[in-house]
This record gives C-alpha cells, sequence and structure tokens, in this order.
C-alpha cells in the first residue's frame, strides 16, 4: 500500500510538471505571436507612418492661410491647422517632430499660405521659414488697373484677415469721383485727371509693402501718390499738350519701347505724328482693344470699331491704355527732336529698333528686318 501511495504521488507530480510545461509552451508560443504579430503592425504602421509624410494631404489644389501665435506649442499649431481645414493625423504628426525635434523648435510665428496638397514634411517645412509680416506686390512698367488687381488678390491672399477686394479695387478705379482721398490727391486728380475718366496712368508701377490689414482704398492713394512724387521735379512739357495727354502718349511709348535710351525717339515719331495730323498707328493700342500681345497686328485687328485703334482715328486714344513708368511720361513730355516718322523692332531677341523719315524708308525698313 505504501509504495503505490508512493508510485501516485510520483505520478501526480509528474502529470503537474507536464501541465505546468505545456502551458509554459502555449505561453511562450502566446508570446511569440502577440510579438510576431505586434511586428508586423508596428511594421506596417512605420510604413503607413512613411507613406503619409510623404503623400499629399489631400488631392484638392486649395490654398489656406494660418496665422501662429508666437510661443505657440506644437499641439496648438496642431490645431490651427485643423481649424483651417487642414486635417493632419495627430499621431503621426507628433511622431515626425519626436524624430525631428530641431523641426519642432523651428516653427516660427507668423501668417503663412498653404496648400491642401503639401504632405505633411512640407508642411512643417513651409512652417520653418518667417511668416509673412508686410503684403510685397510688384507691378511691372506698362500694367493695367486690372493686372494690378488680379496681383494684389493673388499677394493678399496670403494675408490672414485682409480687407483687400479686387472687386473694390477696380470700382475705385473706374469711379474715382465717388470717393474721398486726402486733399492734396483730390486737388492734384481735380487739375490733371478729366472729370469723368478712370484713374488708369495715375497708378505708378513699382514695387510697394503693405500693412495685410490695410484698407482698398489706401492701397489706390498709394499709388497715386507714388505717381505724385515720381512726376514732382518733371520738367515742364515741351509740347502744348497737357500732363494727362503726355501720360496718355507715355502709355503708348511704354509699350512701343524696349529700352529707356530708345524712348524719346519713340515718343519723337507719334509727336512728329500728331503735328501733322497723321494717324499714330500704334499696335499697342491695337493690343488693349483686342486684349491680344501680338507684335504685328492682323487685318481682323485693324479692322475693330473702337475710339482706341489708332489706325482708324486720328490723334490720342481717350485714355491712358496702362500705368507707364516715370522714363516713358518723361519722354512723352520731352521728346527728342527729330524728322522721323516711322520706327519698327527686329523680331528676335536685340530687339534692335530702326527708325525712317519716309514711307519709302519705312518699307525698306519692314523688307530688310522684317520681311
Amino acid at each position: 500500500m505504501l509504495e503505490y501511495g508512493i508510485y501516485l504521488k510520483k505520478g501526480s507530480m509528474e502529470n503537474k510538471y507536464i501541465a505546468k510545461t505545456s502551458i509554459k509552451k502555449i505561453f511562450t508560443l502566446l508570446l511569440l505571436v502577440i510579438v510576431v504579430i505586434g511586428g508586423i503592425v508596428a511594421y506596417s504602421m512605420y510604413n503607413n507612418y512613411r507613406e503619409y509624410i510623404e503623400e499629399p494631404l489631400y488631392d484638392e489644389d486649395e490654398r489656406i492661410t494660418i496665422e501662429i501665435e508666437p510661443g505657440s506649442s506644437t499641439e496648438e499649431v496642431h490645431q490651427e491647422l485643423k481649424e483651417n481645414n487642414l486635417e493632419i493625423n495627430k499621431q503621426y504628426y507628433n511622431m515626425y517632430l519626436r524624430q525631428n525635434p530641431e523641426l519642432a523648435s523651428g516653427i516660427e510665428a507668423g501668417r503663412f499660405v498653404l496648400n491642401k496638397n503639401m504632405s505633411l514634411k512640407e508642411v512643417i517645412q513651409e512652417l520653418q521659414e518667417a511668416g509673412v509680416v508686410n503684403i510685397r506686390a510688384t507691378f511691372p512698367e506698362g500694367i493695367t488697373y486690372k493686372q494690378m488687381s488680379d496681383i494684389l488678390e493673388d499677394e493678399f491672399f496670403v494675408a490672414y484677415e485682409s480687407n483687400f477686394s479686387s472687386k473694390e479695387f477696380e470700382n475705385i478705379v473706374e469711379n474715382p469721383n465717388q470717393y474721398t482721398f486726402d486733399q492734396d490727391i483730390e486737388e492734384f486728380l481735380e487739375i490733371n485727371k478729366p472729370q469723368n475718366n478712370s484713374l488708369e496712368g495715375f497708378l505708378y508701377p513699382a514695387t510697394y509693402e503693405f500693412d495685410p490689414e490695410v484698407k482698398t482704398k489706401d492701397i489706390v492713394s498709394r499709388l497715386v501718390r507714388e505717381f505724385m512724387n515720381r512726376i514732382e521735379n518733371l520738367q515742364q512739357s515741351q509740347t502744348n499738350r497737357t500732363l494727362y495727354q503726355n501720360l496718355i502718349l507715355a502709355s503708348i511709348v511704354e509699350k512701343e519701347s524696349y529700352t529707356d535710351e530708345e524712348k524719346p525717339l519713340v515718343a519723337s515719331v507719334f509727336h512728329n505724328r500728331l503735328k501733322i495730323g497723321m494717324k499714330l498707328e500704334s499696335d499697342a493700342t491695337i493690343n488693349y482693344v483686342t486684349g491680344e500681345n501680338r507684335p504685328r497686328p492682323t487685318y481682323d485687328d485693324l479692322q475693330v470699331q473702337s475710339p482706341y485703334n489708332t489706325y482708324q482715328n486720328v490723334g490720342l486714344p481717350p485714355t491712358p491704355i496702362n500705368n507707364p513708368r516715370f522714363e516713358s511720361i518723361a519722354a512723352a513730355v520731352s521728346p527728342e527732336p527729330s524728322d522721323y516718322h516711322y520706327f519698327i523692332h527686329e523680331q528676335n531677341e536685340s530687339r534692335q529698333v530702326h527708325f525712317a523719315k519716309t514711307h519709302d524708308g519705312h518699307l525698306e525698313n519692314v523688307k530688310k528686318y522684317l520681311d
């Protein structure tokens, strides 16, 4: 009985050992499975993360403007992006900044223009640059007020809170008599601008910086005042034309010349034509009517019925066709004395100008340099 009892006890211990061993193996196996699955999940998540930070956040091409206050945390930056309809996966956002702590500390304060088709990396990189402080707009010479309006609209898009309206800008320029400007501007326009005409020609083309929250009318005032300042020391006209008439001519000279050096002679050609009642025949005025930019208008272009068609009408067009620079205005006011009535430009990179006194001489230049 004793031996049998010992046998039972030994068997019971072996069974317990086997049971413990089995449980341990199962636990180890489960742990291994968990580790493998976890590894697969982690690997998959990492791949997703790598793809996420590189791929566009959205498909659509849509700009947004955000403002980051000084001292904002990365959490606050994420919230600012979210509130401006740029949803970014918070987990991946934090992971990327943890891996790149120099980027997290390099986020600047200011106004930023982002695009919804940017990747997370591109967004963070964009935020490393100093935000917009002032709006910078550059207007090239010979630009029209509507083109100015388009440029301003693009530039003011970066402003977080902007008062600029392209519609209002164009309305002010087209109907300046309906608005009140500073007294010196009012007096200047009253003397030099025909009552019902727009401000085309009086908006000086240059590079400007504006406060992001500047009012639209103040932008117009700034452009007019710059014009006034630029021509303040302009010598008296050597012709019998008014400032406005010279401004019209200057706008044509601006488009009909390629260098400042040739402007006085180009102005001389038009001046000489005006003196004898000869049509100006300016391609620039035709392009103004058609909206094209052809170096040589087509036959159909020349048939357009318009007071700006100087191939059909004698004299100056009714208004400036753009906003010229000082050099063109000075050339119109004081054209270089000459006997020229014609000129052409070579249609190549040199744009060399050739003048002629007679129609026959002009035809020779055309045959030699154009045809």
